[in-house]
């Protein structure tokens, strides 16, 4: 007997879009958790995050980001943190 393969469709919903990047359910869940004072446990790496050292987009920077946390550090993403650099989850704060 042969069984499908399914899929779940959970967290695959693009619900926002950041500098033409869009971000599934659970990742704009995890943005929303973060923002409520519920940072994750694990951060998200570097390259899920779609992270870049120097922004592209102009006027979305991590030191103007909701998550950057001074000097080098964000809520959401994991490692050092440039001010100019750029994720996925960009969300206008300061």
């Amino acid at each position: 007997m042969v069984q499908a393969a399914t899929t779940s469709l959970v967290g695959l919903i693009p619900l926002a879009v950041s500098a033409g990047v869009v971000l599934t359910a659970s990742e704009r869940t995890l943005q929303n958790r973060t923002l409520q004072g519920n940072p994750p446990k694990r951060k998200i790496s570097k390259s899920r995050a779609k992270y870049i050292i120097k922004s592209k987009v102009r006027g979305q920077t991590c030191s103007d980001c909701e998550f950057f946390n001074g000097e080098d550090s964000c809520d959401i993403v994991a490692g050092l943190i440039a001010p100019g650099g750029w994720s996925k989850f960009y969300l206008k704060g300061r």
